[in-house]
């Protein structure tokens, strides 16, 4: 042993160096957590997930597997990541250009109480690493490894769901290897193992398998099941040294001691391996040593022979030495399997020799990282305005994952550029982070209708390749930086600041805005005060007076009405596009009310044609009596009254052309009505579930998808676009009317709301006001009402265009709401039960998806986890794209697979189903 003892101290040496950068992650243990695992002497520190990762959840698995002794402790909990399309795992610190091994182990446990495992896709960075397809619940774990080049200073692992299950992670190791080690693994290429490194001379019964520290760099080598009828083991307790050749691979000496052979010189070692999942070129590494000294009348020679034909000219085994031949299969491909064999030359007089075998699939880096530049850039984006969005991963690469509100150019030579940037209404505040100064190719940045503040940067002059720059809408004060104002007299520029009061163009236009905010305001101060004062007082004594009239006949009742009205009057000066109807106009206009084509919340929907033909739809607050007068009981006035106002006010502040327009009014004592643009297909629901439905057979699913890209502009123009935002408060689809060419607008804003103020959080309302079905659920309960109330409601009204179904759907005297139904049918991965049954099958599948995901996205039970109008606009904008391409073409200008990768919610789907 004492000659062997210089060699044994230098591999000792080696192995510390090595463990140093190690980095050991049990993901999903509980923050702050770690320990050793001494398992096999391996003596290795495992940490937490929480400074990797900041998505997803921890989870363990079932108490079955937990008190499983063949578990180790490492695959008793693990992250499992139910929302977002990408989540990833940055692991830090490695260092650009050095080569790492990077392994992912997955024990699926049954912790989801499913006993479904799921399969997704496996990314290093933005390059495919391979399908994950979990087949087994129980022990041992799925894992995978690849040898790889750090192209950065970090290396992303990233989750990317599939549509077939809710991805998830066991355990992440990351081990750094000699630059030498594996020379195939390059910048531009990396190796995938494919199975498992097999260790030949023992069995998995006697040997459990070798990794660290018996290799220090941590590769797993496991003995086969059984060896072959004829096999035979040989062994050697003497040192087996890595000379010439075996630098580069270096299997580790407990390896390289065992070894099979046979009893028949004309006998062949014979291997056959299908490496499933896989599709790049199949390489195999088999490594030799002869472990008994060889008389001087014996030779061992052997050739390899891979899928029947020859691959070498004859391999010599060194005695205690190891030696490579590297073999490269004709066929890549996951589908193919592959057969080895090894066998003795014509001059050889004993049989072949095999020790260890590996083998891989190489995988090429077709897709290129985002420039680092832009990514430190847009990070500093997303870290000052805690952007969430599906910005994970790299910003622009695979093109099927590119981040929201991003466009990025590149080609096959170039690392992708980011060229545009909208953040256009997203809720920012704030200053402009100078990071955005990196972005030196950006073209287009739309940062408007936000609340940022301060001065605009004069660094955004620096990026000489903007061409589009729009900060309208928000509340940037003092002066444009000179060199945008002059670029944007010269056209090099196009700079849109309008809405931000505070902001001039020079010094002197500065001077005379404040002199004008200074004479103003006290004037707007009593002007607001009296309207207020005198709305109050009329309110009063119109209450007071119509309960005075209670006691009157009713032939009273109906007097003419006077030419003045009373609240809408008030309001009459502040819009000059809205008429003033008088009661008897109204009669006209509606021919006596002879054509009702609907019901409001308080009461009748009327056709009528304004003098110049145009039509219209008039609603009337109240019941007609038989005399054609309107009576209302008292303890319904004030509700009417303010109702109306708010119907008033709300129309008359917002114009867009997804909101019914209000034409006119009519306020005259006992006659209040509106006066509305008309909708000739009426409302939605109609199409869905009633008349119409019965009389044109249903809108396809291209109708729906387009009249839901309206609705959803419509209320995002109310949160967004609006200062301050509005509330709309009862979205459902009687309230999404149709005009002939089925174009889609909101109506009906009797329960609106509006902020106060543009910094809100939300409305505090003394009761709960909206549809049975729609209700936003933590609304409900906390009486708190801000935007997300609107987007729970019209996730509801995305799942009724999907299933044709109701907010409450009844079954068996059961009732059940529509998101608990949908989730109960994609659970079982049966997306046929869950479309509705009059598209016939004639719908898009990828689409249905992603709209799907979106209206899940949207009826969270808590609001902060809701996605936001703006993103729900964005997904819809892009399935309309695709729909729209694919009807052209035939075929969508991107691949398919970009919208399937999209579902994300918490269920599992078949196969079938995708």
């Amino acid at each position: 042993m004492f000659r062997h003892r210089p060699l044994m101290e230098l591999q000792t040496q080696s192995i510390r160096v090595l463990r140093a950068g190690f980095i050991s992650i049990d993901c999903g243990l509980a923050p702050g957590e770690d320990y050793t695992d001494r398992t096999n002497r391996r003596n290795i520190r495992y940490t937490s997930d929480e400074r990797y990762v900041n998505t997803g959840e921890a989870r363990g698995v079932a108490s079955s597997f937990a008190t499983n002794s063949r578990l180790g402790q490492r695959y008793k909990q693990l992250r499992s990541f139910p929302d977002g399309t990408r989540n990833c795992y940055t692991l830090t610190p490695v260092e650009r250009g050095k080569k790492y091994l990077v392994r992912a182990d997955f024990l699926y446990g049954n912790y989801d109480g499913l006993d479904r495992p799921p399969a997704f896709d496996l990314y290093l960075g933005v390059n495919l690493w391979r399908r994950v397809s979990i087949v087994d619940p129980e022990p041992p774990p799925f894992w995978t490894e690849i040898v790889t080049v750090a192209p950065s200073n970090s290396l992303s692992v990233c989750l990317v769901r599939t549509g077939l299950g809710v991805p998830f992670v066991s355990v992440i190791e990351l081990r750094p290897l000699p630059d030498e080690l594996y020379p195939l693994a390059n910048a531009t290429q990396s190796l995938v193992l494919s199975e498992i490194r097999t260790n030949f001379g023992t069995n998995r019964t006697g040997s459990p398998g070798s990794r660290y520290p018996d290799d220090p760099y941590d590769r797993l080598w496991t003995a086969p099941d059984d060896n072959p009828v004829g096999w035979i083991n040989v062994t050697t307790g003497s040192d087996v040294a890595n000379t010439g050749t075996a630098t580069n691979f270096r299997p580790p000496m407990i390896v390289m001691q065992t070894a099979v052979t046979t009893a028949a010189v004309s006998s062949s070692l014979e291997w056959s391996t299908a490496p499933s999942g896989l599709d790049g070129e199949i390489h195999m590494f088999l490594h030799f040593a002869e472990l008994t000294p060889l008389a001087a009348n014996e030779t061992r020679e052997m050739e390899v022979y891979l899928d029947g034909r020859r691959r070498n000219e004859g391999f010599r085994p060194g005695y205690l030495a190891s030696g490579q031949v590297a073999v490269a299969a004709d066929q890549p491909g996951s589908l193919v399997r592959h057969n080895l064999s090894i066998r003795a030359t014509s001059r050889s007089t004993l049989p072949p020799i095999l020790n260890a075998l590996e083998v891989y699939a190489l995988s090429r880096h077709l897709a290129l990282p985002t420039d680092s530049r832009d990514v430190d850039a847009i990070m500093g984006m997303k870290q000052a305005y805690a952007i969430e969005r599906n910005w994970r991963g790299d910003p622009c690469s695979p093109q099927a994952l590119i981040w929201d509100g991003l466009n990025c150019t590149g080609d096959n030579i170039t690392s992708p550029r980011i060229t545009s940037l909208n953040l256009a209404s997203s809720g920012l505040s704030g200053q402009v982070p100078t990071s955005v100064v990196n972005l030196t190719s950006l073209q287009i940045l739309d940062l408007s209708q936000n609340n940022l503040t301060g001065v605009i940067p004069e660094f955004l002059a620096e990026l000489t390749s903007l061409h589009t720059l729009n900060l309208a809408g928000n509340q940037f004060s003092g002066l444009v930086p000179k060199l945008l104002y002059e670029r944007s007299q010269n056209g090099s520029l196009s700079l849109s600041i309008e809405g931000n009061p505070d902001l001039c163009y020079s010094i002197d236009s500065c001077q005379r805005r404040r002199r004008r905010k200074q004479f103003y305001i006290p004037i707007i101060i009593a002007i607001s005060t009296t309207v207020m004062v005198l709305l109050a007082i009329w309110i009063f004594s119109w209450v007071f007076k119509r309960r005075r009239q209670q006691s009157r006949p009713v032939a009273d009742a109906m007097e003419t009405p006077s030419e003045e009205g009373g609240s809408i009057h008030l309001l009459k000066q502040k819009d000059q596009e809205s008429q003033q109807f008088t009661y008897r106009e109204i009669e006209e206009i509606t021919s006596h009310f002879e054509k009702e084509i609907g019901k409001g919340g308080f009461g009748p929907v009327f056709y009528g044609r304004l003098k110049d033909r145009t039509q219209v739809a008039v609603k009337m607050l109240a019941k007609l009596s038989s005399q054609g007068c309107l009576l209302r009981s008292n303890n319904e006035d004030v509700t009417l009254l303010i109702s109306v106002t708010s119907q008033v006010l709300t129309l008359m502040r917002v114009h867009h052309r997804n909101l019914v327009s209000l034409l006119g009014y009519c306020d005259e004592k006992n006659n209040l009505a509106l006066v509305y643009e008309y909708m000739a297909e009426g409302c939605l629901v109609d199409h869905l579930r009633g008349k119409a439905r019965e009389s044109t057979g249903g809108l396809t699913w291209e109708m729906r998808l387009q009249i839901a890209l309206e609705a959803a502009i419509g209320l995002e123009y109310l949160h967004y676009g609006c200062k301050p935002p509005i509330v709309h408060r009862d979205v459902k689809t009687a309230n999404i009317l149709l005009n002939q060419n089925l174009e889609a607008k909101i109506a009906d804003f009797g329960l609106s709301r509006a902020f106060t103020n543009d910094n809100h959080s939300h409305i505090s309302t003394n009761n709960v006001a909206g549809t049975l079905g729609y209700l936003d659920p933590e609304y409900q309960r906390t009486f708190r009402l801000n935007e997300k109330s609107d987007v729970f409601s019209f996730g509801v009204v995305l799942l009724e265009l999907i299933t044709g179904k109701p907010p409450i759907i009844r079954e068996n005297e059961n009732a059940v709401h529509i998101v608990h139904w949908v989730r109960s049918w994609i659970e079982r991965g049966d997306i046929d039960s869950i479309v509705d049954p009059s598209f016939e099958g004639e719908y898009d599948q990828n689409s249905i998806w992603r709209v799907l995901e979106v209206a899940l996205s949207c009826t969270h039970l808590t609001s902060n986890k809701r996605a936001t109008m703006n993103h729900v606009v964005v997904q819809l904008k892009e399935c309309t794209a695709y729909i729209s391409a694919k009807s052209t073409y035939g075929h969508s200008t991107q691949d398919d697979h970009i919208l399937s990768f999209q579902v994300e919610f918490d269920v599992v789907a078949s196969p079938a189903a995708r």
